[in-house]
C-alpha cells in the first residue's frame, strides 16, 4: 500500500464552551486557551525572527518555512499575513506542513471563526482546502502564486522523509531548504509518536544553513534532538502561564 492509498484518520475533535477546539485523541488543546493567535505571533513568528527577517528580505526572493502539526491552520494564517505586511511584493513564500491527523473543512471554518481578523485568509483558505485529504501532498496556491502551502497528509517522519527525497514537484524548484520551523504538534508528553529522534534528523537534512526554529514545548527531548542535530538551543519565557519554550 503507497503513501496515497493509506486510509486517513480524520482528527476528532471536542469543543470548550467558548468554542475552542480539544483534540479527543491526545486529550490536548490545538492552541493557548489564553489566545491562540498571540501564542503563534509570540512564539512562531517572533522567535524566528520572522519580521525582521521579511522586511529585509531581497526583491524576488524565496522564503520557506516548514511546520509539524498543521492543525487548524492558525500558524499558516498568521504567517500569511504578516508576510503580507512585510514582505517584497514579488517575493515567493512556501509553507509546508505534515499533519497526521487532519481536521475536516468544517471543523476548520468553526475554529478559524474565533478570529475574526483572518476572516478574509481563512476564507481563502477553506475554499481551497482539499475535498479528498487521502494520504499524499497537496499544494495550494494564494496571492497570484505568490504564497504556496505544501500539505503533507501523514507522519511527520515519513513525510518529511518524502520531502527529503523529491518525491514531490515542491522539492524541485530548485529549494535552498527550510529557513525557519514552527515545531508545532501536541505535547511530547502526550504525543510521543511524533517527537522521534529521526524527525530531528529531517529536520537538520532539509534545513537550509541558517535555519532557525522555535516551538512551544521546552521538553528535553526536543532541546536534545535539536542540540543533537546542528542547532544552537536557547531556552525563553513562554507564552501566557506556560513558563519556558526553546529558540
Amino acid at each position: 500500500m503507497n503513501q496515497r492509498e493509506k486510509p486517513v484518520s480524520l482528527a476528532k475533535l471536542a469543543w470548550s464552551e467558548d468554542g475552542q477546539p480539544l483534540s479527543s485523541e491526545f486529550d490536548d488543546v490545538y492552541f493557548s486557551k489564553a489566545n491562540g493567535l498571540e501564542e503563534t505571533r509570540y512564539v512562531f513568528l517572533h522567535h524566528n525572527r520572522l519580521r525582521e527577517r521579511w522586511l529585509q528580505l531581497p526583491t524576488d526572493d524565496h522564503f520557506v518555512v516548514a511546520e509539524t502539526g498543521f492543525g487548524t491552520g492558525l500558524n499558516f494564517l498568521a504567517a500569511w499575513q504578516l508576510w503580507r505586511e512585510t514582505a517584497p511584493n514579488t517575493a515567493t513564500f512556501h509553507f509546508i506542513s505534515v499533519e497526521k491527523h487532519p481536521v475536516s473543512c468544517a471543523d476548520l471554518q468553526t475554529a478559524l471563526a474565533l478570529w475574526p481578523e483572518l476572516q478574509g485568509l481563512a476564507r481563502e483558505l477553506t475554499e481551497r482546502y482539499p475535498a479528498e485529504l487521502n494520504g499524499d501532498f497537496h499544494h495550494l496556491q494564494f496571492d497570484s502564486q505568490r504564497v504556496r502551502l505544501t500539505l503533507i497528509i501523514g507522519d511527520a517522519t515519513q513525510g518529511f522523509d518524502q520531502l527529503l527525497r523529491g518525491a514531490h514537484p515542491c522539492q524541485q524548484l530548485p529549494q535552498r531548504g527550510i529557513d525557519a520551523w514552527f515545531l508545532d504538534g501536541f505535547a511530547p508528553a502526550k504525543n510521543p509518536d511524533m517527537w522521534q529522534p529521526e524527525l530531528f534528523k529531517l529536520i537538520h537534512k532539509l534545513s537550509a544553513p541558517l535555519a532557525t526554529a522555535a516551538t512551544f514545548t521546552a521538553a528535553g527531548i526536543v532541546k536534545r534532538g535539536l542540540k543533537e542535530n546542528g542547532f544552537d538551543i536557547e531556552k525563553v519565557e513562554g507564552f501566557g502561564h506556560k513558563r519556558d519554550m526553546i529558540r
